[in-house]
């Protein structure tokens, strides 16, 4: 009887020590979200929120802003640009691109995606578009201008 009390005691004490950790990431996690930054996206009359990574190169991309991109359209499910100037790149395998992704492809390429697919490609994350429901309505076809501002 004593072993069996000893065993629930251990899986309890195990337990709570979980427990307590999941809350302590969850607050992290929620620390993080509130560090976001913001900015806004535009495309022609259509203004998107832009969430941004709390990354260096989200940071040195804010640092070129205002900035207007003239995007080009790839394999109809994203857009396209070079940059004037490289930023600090981290690139990772991605696996799974969402629609209103934004990232970064090499050191200068700057890439909105307005469709989600599996890719085997590297990326930079810069950020997310909030809502990117009307992208690719928004987008058109061929080419387009997108401004970024704070």
């Amino acid at each position: 009887m004593k072993i069996l009390f000893l065993i629930v005691c251990l899986l309890l004490t195990t337990a709570l020590s979980a427990c307590r950790k999941d809350n302590h990431l969850n607050a992290s996690i929620q620390m993080d979200n509130r560090n976001q930054q913001e900015i806004k996206l535009i495309i022609g009359t259509t203004t998107f929120n832009l969430t941004l990574e709390n990354n260096h190169t989200s940071n040195a991309f804010v640092s070129q802003l205002p900035l207007t991109i003239e995007m080009n359209d790839l394999n109809e499910n994203e857009k396209y640009g070079n940059l004037s100037e490289n930023l600090p790149t981290n690139p990772s395998r991605v696996n799974t691109i969402h629609k209103g992704d934004v990232m970064l492809f090499g050191s200068n390429t700057l890439v909105i995606f307005y469709k989600s697919f599996n890719t085997s490609y590297d990326y930079t994350l810069i950020g997310k578009i909030t809502h990117p429901y009307d992208l690719e309505k928004v987008f058109g076809k061929g080419k387009v201008r997108v401004k970024f501002i704070q």
